[in-house]
């Protein structure tokens, strides 16, 4: 792993309290006593974790904990990074206000939470500032469910994105969800969609922690963490093997179906974008790093063109690309 692309405890505390002045700056405060707010210090306390100036919680596993927290991370450097190339972050104050009411991290499973299905719109919507024009989002409260979640233009396209997040990985669900993502892309006004699922909730997060040497891992016992993938290539590969054995489950339960609802399509690409994101230990120069591991899959029910595959690049790049954030150094 090139040593410009982590992301040291120090760096990650300087985000989270940038991350509080955007917000602020558009009157959303992190309320005391939420998730967020633990996260938040959590955060910022990893440093002194590291240098055992602050205590390690005794007889706990804490990378549940410390998986929240990269995914909170991930919104933070994404919304500082967005806020600090000058787009105006106006349109997406309804979603902002969602973060003291639900679990932000988008790399752990988190069923049946609305709010946090609204913020993987969020998550979209600043990704695709960084490449896009014109970004759009549907109303998180009043929104009755009709419209794509997130449009954007590029290349003289308008494309929307409809974003669904399955409650876990029945292949009904996921044939339920793509349909209504398609009527939904079909009932817009846009040129082009995508249909988007988020993975979080039947990806194997524990597969990741998966240790080759048989230790048990995450420990405060453990002073010194004695195993860790030794490329990030490892766990994306896991990643990418889930995305594919869920890909061929759908196909095989309702594969027919799911090419009819796209070969009816006027708008969708025929294709559905997987997001999948968890978080493991990576080895780097500096020892052993948490790290969050995250890639968009795609699964094809058709070919898709070069603006769509361009669009997808973009996409992948914007969102799991670290971010370059002024005065970390």
């Amino acid at each position: 792993m090139d040593p410009k692309e982590l992301r040291s405890f120090e760096q990650a505390g300087k985000i989270v309290e940038r991350f509080e002045q955007v917000l602020g700056s558009y009157g959303v405060s992190i309320a005391s006593r939420s998730e967020l707010e633990a996260i938040c210090l959590e955060i910022q306390d990893l440093e002194d974790k590291r240098t055992r100036r602050s205590p390690l919680p005794e007889d706990t596993d804490f990378r549940a904990e410390m998986s929240r927290a990269m995914g909170v991370l991930h919104f933070a450097e994404l919304l500082v990074a967005t806020f600090d190339r000058g787009r105006r972050l106006d349109i997406l104050k309804p979603h902002m206000e969602l973060f003291n009411g639900a679990s932000v991290a988008q790399n752990v499973r988190r069923i049946g939470d609305d709010k946090a299905n609204k913020l993987f719109e969020l998550l979209l919507a600043l990704a695709c500032m960084n490449f896009g024009t014109k970004v759009a989002l549907d109303h998180p409260v009043t929104s009755k469910g009709h419209n794509p979640d997130v449009m954007f233009c590029h290349a003289d396209t308008k494309w929307a994105l409809a974003c669904k997040v399955p409650n876990g990985d029945s292949t009904i669900s996921a044939y339920d969800n793509i349909k209504s993502a398609v009527s939904q892309i079909d009932r817009s006004d846009a040129d082009r969609g995508l249909v988007v699922l988020n993975a979080r909730n039947w990806i194997n997060h524990d597969s990741l922690w998966s240790n080759p040497g048989g230790a048990v891992i995450g420990k405060p016992d453990e002073q010194d963490i004695h195993w860790a993938w030794a490329t990030a290539e490892m766990p994306f590969s896991m990643l990418r093997a889930e995305a594919d054995d869920r890909y061929h489950a759908v196909l095989r339960d309702k594969g027919e179906e799911l090419l009819e609802v796209f070969d009816k399509s006027a708008k969708a690409v025929p294709a559905v974008l997987n997001f999948l994101q968890s978080a493991t230990l990576i080895a780097s120069p500096y020892g052993p790093l948490m790290s969050r591991v995250g890639t968009f899959v795609v699964w094809p029910t058709g070919a898709e063109d070069d603006g769509t595959l361009c669009v997808v690049a973009k996409l992948n790049e914007a969102m799991f690309r670290l971010p370059a954030i002024p005065g970390l150094e």
